[in-house]
């Protein structure tokens, strides 16, 4: 290994830590005030449901049918993790050792996405410090740091996804080829974390095959093939170690409508460009009643929203411009770069389309809460802005990200203790 690849894998190592511990101490602040024991306080994110089945293995509600997987991938390494937590602590039980182990999947899923976002851009062409910079923004965004710090399917997701580009910039740099087995992992991962997932991993491998197939055709078959073999792969999987904790698949629950499902294309349309700028850049959310908290008395009784969030039009309009500048910026930057850019500014802004007529037709009453499965292509496109010769700009961007995330973090946090 030569001596840029070494410092290319330190860098990577070293933001992968900062990722992990600026989540760490968030996930832990979740737990302290509860949030984490209830449904829908986070917009309308399940935490409650996640942490059972990462810490104890219960697949609850719907998780059959939408997160096949999630429990057999978190709950067997939470479960080695908690045996290595109890060598360390003796006195905790095997539930606080899980529950503690439990808190780390997150953040650590948020490390492999921050360090697979600055890879990506390297791959690009970035410098060591460009890449580094763009991968301080996805680090530092809202999104990233909220649903990268709680149990839930959206952070392993989002490594994921990240994965699929980093292998897409792999595949288009100079001697660059399709990596099979590393593509049908990834894909079957993804489709165990979330079914719908798949789709989104073969936007990335598609630009990835008809560069290394050099037909449009022949890349879409070869596409259409590996995705079938990685949900194949997960459905196998998912007998396997369901047989091991001794469950068979809930076919009734699995065929039962989902509530979240009619078409709502018009609301999507309006909601959409408002919950792709919070991702990166959000005012503060407004604070509504939590219904299912009210029906089950759950302690905390209100929830954060950016649906009708009492930011004015000035507010929309100068951090809408902030974001979309940037993603044009780094819009431009990949559509100039000869070979690799255009296959990675098309496969992101493919994986926005796919979002956007996804939930059209399926949506909770927060877009928000989806928001992991665009964050690395955001990511990527912002972070492009780091391959222009002066970063400047990328660099006042990190800082007002950063500033702008820790301060309604904050706000929130003082929030939730006042109700305690």
């Amino acid at each position: 290994m030569g001596s840029e690849r070494r410092a290319a894998a330190a860098c990577a190592l070293a933001l992968f830590a900062a990722s992990f511990l600026a989540r760490y101490p968030l996930a832990r602040t979740w737990s302290a005030l509860g949030v984490l024991d209830q449904h829908d306080v986070l917009f309308d994110a399940d935490p409650v449901v996640f942490l059972r089945a990462f810490r104890d293995g219960d697949m609850r509600d719907r998780l059959w049918r939408t997160h096949p997987n999630v429990r057999n991938l978190a709950n067997p390494p939470v479960r080695a993790a908690a045996l290595l937590g109890r060598v360390v602590r003796p006195s905790s039980t095997d539930e606080q050792a899980r529950g503690e182990a439990a808190l780390l999947v997150a953040p650590a899923a948020s490390g492999v996405t921050t360090a697979a976002v600055f890879l990506t851009l390297r791959l690009l062409g970035a410098s060591l410090g460009g890449a580094a910079l763009g991968a301080v923004v996805e680090m530092c965004s809202f999104s990233g740091l909220v649903f990268g710090s709680i149990p839930e399917s959206y952070p392993l997701s989002g490594a994921a996804l990240a994965a699929a580009f980093l292998l897409l910039a792999d595949a288009l740099r100079p001697g660059g080829r399709l990596r099979y087995v590393p593509w049908v992992l990834v894909a079957s991962t993804a489709f165990g974390i979330t079914v719908t997932n798949l789709g989104l991993v073969g936007i990335p491998l598609f630009f990835a095959a008809s560069r290394a197939l050099r037909s449009r055709l022949r890349a879409a078959a070869a596409t259409a093939g590996l995705l079938l073999v990685s949900a194949a792969l997960g459905v196998g999987e998912l007998l396997a170690l369901n047989a091991v904790y001794g469950e068979r698949l809930p076919l009734r629950k699995i065929e039962r409508t989902d509530p979240f499902l009619a078409a709502r294309p018009l609301a999507t349309a309006g909601s959409f460009p408002e919950a792709v700028v919070s991702t990166v850049l959000p005012d503060r959310p407004a604070v509504v009643t939590n219904e299912i908290g009210l029906r089950r008395d759950y302690p905390i009784k209100l929830m954060f929203t950016i649906e009708g969030g009492p930011q004015g039009v000035v507010s929309r309009l100068l951090r809408g411009l902030v974001v979309a500048g940037f993603l044009l910026l780094g819009a431009l930057q990949l559509a100039r770069l000869a070979g690799p850019g255009p296959p990675v500014l098309w496969a992101a802004l493919g994986v926005l389309a796919f979002n956007f007529v996804l939930h059209s037709v399926y949506r909770g009453p927060d877009l928000l809460l989806y928001s992991m499965h665009w964050h690395a292509a955001l990511a990527v496109v912002i972070g492009a802005t780091a391959l222009a010769p002066r970063r400047a700009a990328t660099a006042l961007l990190a800082c007002a990200v950063a500033f702008n995330s820790v301060s309604v973090l904050l706000w929130m946090v003082r929030t939730l203790r006042a109700m305690a």
